[in-house]
């Protein structure tokens, strides 16, 4: 069967070809891991596809550019907040941390493989990503922050480069950063739960690849709008039941609510579970839907070369899986049972026809 829009929209947005092949070049990082291709490049790291030839397994190698590596304090925080994340290993929001190194001046993070790219690479592709995707990414973010704050993390914040995805909405994170809170007055910051409001960002961003709150629409009414607005847009308008939800979550996880604003990551994150779940079914719906339409036209087709027409009409209702699965139904309970009994007496004539044969004999 031929893909949806959204799986099409999801394929072209991970399409991506290795930035450089480098595996010819012999390049061994510390005499154990063999660089293979460069795969991902951030405003502080190039990242490697790399193979371990001590435990023989594929891995990534995060390499910190030399400007990074030059700022001595800076460096320190990020090998700090690195190391951190080991306390967040389960269950498998973070990346797995290896190897953490200095190798011919530069600072070497290898972690287990991921099949994904980082965020920001998703974002800059500008695709219609799917609602239960986008769901599912915001609620795995989501659990990450909560796990983080039980465990007593500091205030923080996730850049678009640490944050890797795979297709099946899977995250990855490398390292928090310290909690920013742009585009708020300082009367706004007091009232506001910094990872609420990142998340709530995270929303806007995924959906519309631009980020809210800009000078030309601080009214939260206006963002309210431009972000309906931007969801209506979407050429796959088989989740539409969802974006009034969608940009009432938006709104109240910013706080610019205050008579709806949520307050916890555990409402959040039960609004989240409860709308991707939505979404999974509106999508499967959606994809029955087409499947029907698809199969009772191709048989109208063949009907059609054959001069003849279709023996049976079109079904009004809605749970009918198709035409030709109406006219090809299982037997009844009635008629099944009439089938069994015909199977019983042909065993009993065999049966007979081989004794009469075994005597004769």
């Amino acid at each position: 069967m031929a893909l949806n829009y959204d799986e099409i929209a999801l394929a072209d947005a991970f399409k991506r070809d290795p930035l450089m092949d480098v595996s010819l070049s012999n390049l061994i990082v510390k005499e154990r891991y063999k660089v293979l291709k460069l795969w991902a490049e951030t405003s502080r790291t190039n990242i490697f596809t790399a193979y371990d030839l001590k435990e023989q397994k594929p891995v990534l190698a995060h390499i910190v550019k030399n400007h990074l590596f030059r700022q001595g304090e800076e460096l320190q925080k990020w090998i700090k907040s690195v190391k951190s994340m080991r306390r967040l290993k389960e269950p498998g929001w973070c990346f797995e941390l290896l190897d953490l190194d200095i190798w011919k001046k530069k600072l070497v993070c290898v972690t287990a493989p991921f099949d994904g790219l980082t965020l920001s690479h998703i974002l800059s592709s500008e695709r219609e990503l799917p609602l239960n995707f986008v769901l599912k990414i915001l609620s795995n973010v989501a659990g990450l922050l909560s796990k983080a704050a039980t465990l007593g993390y500091p205030s923080r914040s996730i850049t678009r480069e640490d944050l890797f995805v795979n297709p099946e909405g899977e995250i990855r994170l490398l390292r928090f950063t310290p909690s920013r809170m742009e585009g708020l007055s300082p009367e706004q910051v007091r009232d506001v739960t910094p990872d609420l409001y990142f998340l709530s960002c995270l929303i806007y961003e995924l959906f519309c690849y631009e980020i809210p709150f800009t000078q030309s629409r601080r009214h939260i009414d206006l963002e309210r709008a431009h972000f309906m607005a931007k969801l209506k847009t979407r050429k796959n308008q088989s989740q539409k039941d969802l974006f009034g939800p969608i940009v009432d979550l938006f709104v109240m996880c910013s706080g610019k609510d205050s008579d709806n604003r949520i307050d916890t990551m555990e409402v959040l994150i039960q609004k989240l579970q409860k709308l991707w779940q939505e979404s999974l079914r509106l999508h499967n719906a959606a994809e029955m839907k087409t499947e029907r339409e698809q199969l009772n036209s191709a048989f109208d087709v063949v009907y059609a070369l054959r001069g003849e027409s279709s023996p049976i009409p079109p079904t009004a209702t809605e749970n009918a899986y198709s035409r030709v699965w109406q006219k090809n139904q299982i037997p009844s309970e009635a008629d099944t049972e009439f089938v069994f009994r015909i199977i019983a007496v042909l065993i009993i004539v065999l049966s007979f026809c081989y004794k009469f044969f075994q005597g004769g004999s």
